[in-house]
């Protein structure tokens, strides 16, 4: 069995370094680490340069193009049997692919294998629920049945079928896509550590913030998600189908397109419990006269006064 790990960094040299150790150290050794430089400027290049393990492939992207563009660039190029998508800041504990080996070769159906890893604040590990190891089905990776932490997930190569990641801060949209269909099992054992520094931090509230630029970009990813999940989506988890078709409404208003943005803000009042006050408003505020030009003009000024 062959793994290969993907990472997608910009400019997290010293945070990078941690994490290229912590792969390297692995007990099972059949793997490439592919590190996909998103056009750092931090003298990253000369630090990964500088490790010799003939296991690490390096490439640079011409330019700053956002971390999904790098991890599509990684799977481009990976070898592996099964693959993870590993972040530049965080650890792999040094049994993660050995205990990923056992399991893959004890149940070799498994297409896409879940297990959590410990989340550290700066202090101490933070407490997650736990759930038994087990097979699992599609509705419970986005229903809240798996805990929150599962961030170490091995996926099955042969079985991607092309699918990229669709857009920036929609990373669950690749694994909600690539999970139909395919035999999911978790683990109730932690196989490494995610940081909670301020990097990581600031994020999170950037993917949880309104950012006019990033609604754009990531609009159509999540029009391609909703027509291709949406009775799935709303049958299992019809919250969270509404707050991703406010994304796409509010992404497709953005970029002019009035008629798609009036039908996604329907769709968001209408199945929505949490925020649905909000949506509503928002759907109202679709059939205005240029409604996409106020729109535009409005998040525009809110953007460059905040930001």
């Amino acid at each position: 069995m062959f793994f290969s790990i993907i990472i997608a960094t910009y400019n997290r040299k010293d945070l990078l370094r941690r994490t290229i150790n912590s792969i390297l150290r692995q007990s099972f050794t059949n793997f490439e680490l592919i590190i996909v430089d998103d056009g750092s400027s931090d003298g990253t290049t000369q630090m990964v340069l500088g490790v010799k393990d003939q296991r690490i492939q390096y490439f640079q992207l011409e330019k700053n193009s956002g971390a999904f563009v790098a991890r599509n660039k990684g799977m481009e190029v990976m070898r592996g049997d099964y693959f993870i998508i590993w972040d530049s800041d965080d650890e792999l504990y040094n049994h993660a692919l050995e205990k990923a080996s056992d399991i893959l070769k004890k149940y070799p159906e498994i297409d896409m294998l879940y297990a959590p890893t410990d989340f550290f604040d700066g202090q101490k590990i933070l407490d997650f629920q736990h759930r038994d190891s087990g097979f699992a089905d599609r509705a419970d990776l986005f229903s809240g049945k798996i805990p929150k932490n599962d961030a170490v997930i091995f996926l099955r190569s042969s079985v991607r079928s092309g699918l990229d990641f669709l857009g920036p801060n929609i990373d669950f949209s690749f694994y909600f896509l690539f999970s139909e269909n395919k035999k999911i099992y978790h683990l109730n054992e932690s196989l490494g550590k995610v940081y909670l520094h301020s990097d990581h931090l600031s994020e999170t509230k950037k993917r949880k913030s309104f950012h006019p630029d990033l609604s754009i970009k990531r609009a159509k990813g999540l029009e391609y998600l909703l027509e291709n999940t949406r009775d799935f989506f709303i049958k299992n988890s019809p919250n969270r189908y509404a707050g991703t078709a406010y994304g796409a409404a509010v992404g497709l208003l953005l970029l002019g397109e009035k008629k798609r943005a009036i039908y996604y803000a329907q769709e968001s009042w209408k199945f929505a419990s949490v925020g649905r006050k909000k949506f509503f408003l928002f759907w109202v505020f679709t059939f205005l006269p240029f409604s996409h030009y106020l729109f535009r003009f409005f998040s525009r000024a809110y953007s460059k006064n905040k930001y």
